[in-house]
């Protein structure tokens, strides 16, 4: 049962309402009123009621401060107010502010019973979304597994570096790991034909077991699915690289006995490191070192330490951040180009030295693919040596003569591109005005004019609002009804015939229209324009 509490100076106000709702509304609990403000605030403490019903002059001056500083101390609080006409703006305000109805005074039964019944709606909404907030919640812990296996692919693959919020993860997940930190990476071999011989479920099966395997076997770790055939590794509290290979050989022989004769698993092994941030580079070169088996053999565990030197650049390299570089540059955002080629330049700076060939293939790299994507857009940059000359960059001694090349040159890029999506949306918007003026007759929309321009029916959304400061429809009406005005002064076509010459089936539609957009009825205007014409 909900409790009311009333809050009015006057005690007459508080009887007559309290005898109403007894009457009416035996589902709700009346606590004691409210008479002075003391009393409110020691009855809300006390009694904690889910209603409250007040006067708006019951705080005095500071009734629209207290009332909101109330609904924003208790959110869930219904509150209804009731006030003279002259204060309709503080209650419509309030209302904002999370009141939920107001009555004027002197309050109507039949207005109380409106206000009380949309509080039992608004209880029976809130009820509603209580119960699908606990459907979804219990969905959520029950899918909560799928949300940590992306977390870590999401770590993986680079989208996720922070090392604050990684561990922040770690914790919520409840995964506790202890550094140093190492990743192997686990993939069935001759996967594509051994799943030839299996259905869906069985392929799902057999990934599931050898991870449950792993975690089973694993305390200061966690495994997760990476693809189809492959499961990651992390790892932690290995000093040496053999302590490790030792523990994935154990993994490896307890998953043999589990998997049908036939089938080989080959493991990746990354180097170890003390910090989070390097979990990334870690799998980067686990993957690596499983790109050996061809030569080591499969069904191996094969640490990257021992099949290739040390690469301070190519593991570290946030290749991930590089490729969104491009893509950037192509859709012209300098400012996120900037922050982006701060991730990357940090990345090879913490490399430590670097030989000026390999900085100027960098370089070289990441405009070949700007060049490339811009290409593939139809982008005509009119040589890309104009922003980026390959003389400077043959020439570039330093990471820092290189990045701040990469900046200027961006810089003119990205306002070329600037320049060029504008010249573009002015011929896109022109052959949209171009097609609606001469097809209006025509039920034009934003998905057909979309499919008509190759573009998307959003975007000419955006368009039309920003350059003509109309919707579509608004639009194709303006060039509608200029036309029928040219129809009215040159013919003697009735408004029937001129509506469905226009695009109007309905003729209602079409003066409404009409005189929405000049002021004068269908008839005023012939009226007024054919007097014009003969005198």
């Amino acid at each position: 049962m909900k409790k009311i509490m009333i809050a009015d100076l006057d005690i007459d106000n508080v009887s007559n309402f309290r005898s109403y709702i007894k009457r009416k509304f035996s589902i709700f609990e009346l606590v004691k009123p409210a008479l002075s403000i003391g009393e409110f605030y020691k009855n809300l403490e006390e009694f904690k009621p889910d209603i409250i019903i007040i006067e708006m002059k019951f705080f005095g001056n500071m009734s629209f401060k207290s009332i909101k500083e109330l609904k924003e101390k208790n959110p869930a609080l219904k509150i209804v107010l009731y006030g003279s006409i002259t204060e309709s703006e503080y209650m419509k305000k309030l209302m904002e502010y999370g009141a939920l109805a107001y009555m004027y005074r002197p309050v109507k039964p039949s207005e109380l019973e409106r206000c009380l019944n949309e509080v039992l709606k608004s209880f029976e909404n809130d009820e509603q979304t209580d119960r699908l907030q606990r459907i979804l919640m219990k969905d959520y812990e029950d899918k909560l597994p799928l949300f940590e296996n992306c977390f870590f692919s999401t770590i993986m693959r680079g989208h996720l570096t922070n090392v604050e919020e990684i561990s922040s993860s770690f914790e919520y997940f409840d995964v506790k790991i202890e550094p140093p930190y190492c990743v192997a990476v686990l993939r069935i071999d001759h996967f594509k034909k051994i799943v030839l011989a299996l259905d869906e479920k069985e392929k799902h099966l057999l990934v599931l077991k050898i991870l449950n395997i792993i975690n089973q076997s694993i305390t200061n770790g966690v495994a997760f699915i990476n693809q189809f055939n492959e499961i990651g590794i992390i790892m932690g509290g290995f000093d040496e690289l053999d302590d490790a290979m030792e523990f994935l050989k154990q993994i490896k022989n307890n998953i043999a006995p589990e998997v049908n004769e036939g089938i080989s698993i080959s493991i990746g092994v990354g180097r170890i490191y003390e910090s989070l941030a390097k979990l990334q580079t870690s799998f980067h070169e686990a993957m690596a070192a499983l790109r050996y088996r061809c030569i080591v053999g499969y069904g191996s565990i094969i640490a990257l330490e021992h099949v290739e030197g040390e690469n301070r650049i190519t593991y570290n390299y946030p290749i991930e951040r590089e490729e969104l570089l491009v893509y950037t540059a192509v859709i012209g955002e300098y400012n996120y180009c900037v922050k982006l080629l701060n991730e990357l330049f940090g990345a090879l700076e913490e490399a430590g030295e670097i030989s000026s060939r390999l900085i100027s293939q960098i370089v070289m790299d990441i405009i070949i693919s700007i060049n490339r994507h811009a290409a593939e857009q139809e982008l005509n940059l009119n040589g890309i040596k104009y922003f980026f000359p390959t003389s400077e960059i043959l020439g570039l001694k330093t990471l820092e003569d290189a990045k701040n090349l990469m900046l200027k040159g961006l810089e003119k890029l990205c306002e070329y591109i600037g320049e060029f999506r504008k010249n573009k949306e002015n011929e896109l918007y022109d052959n949209a005005v171009k097609y609606i003026e001469k097809n209006y007759f025509e039920n034009i929309t934003y998905q057909k004019l979309s499919q008509q321009l190759n573009c998307s029916a959003q975007y000419l959304k955006k368009l039309f609002k920003t350059r003509a400061g109309k919707t579509l429809q608004e639009y194709l009406s303006y060039v509608r009804i200029n036309a029928a005005k040219k129809l009215i002064v040159e013919t003697n076509m009735s408004d029937e015939a001129i509506a469905l010459n226009v695009g109007y089936s309905d003729l209602n539609t079409f003066r409404n229209a009409f005189r929405n957009l000049e002021g004068y009825m269908v008839g005023d205007f012939r009226f007024i324009k054919k007097r014009n014409v003969k005198q």
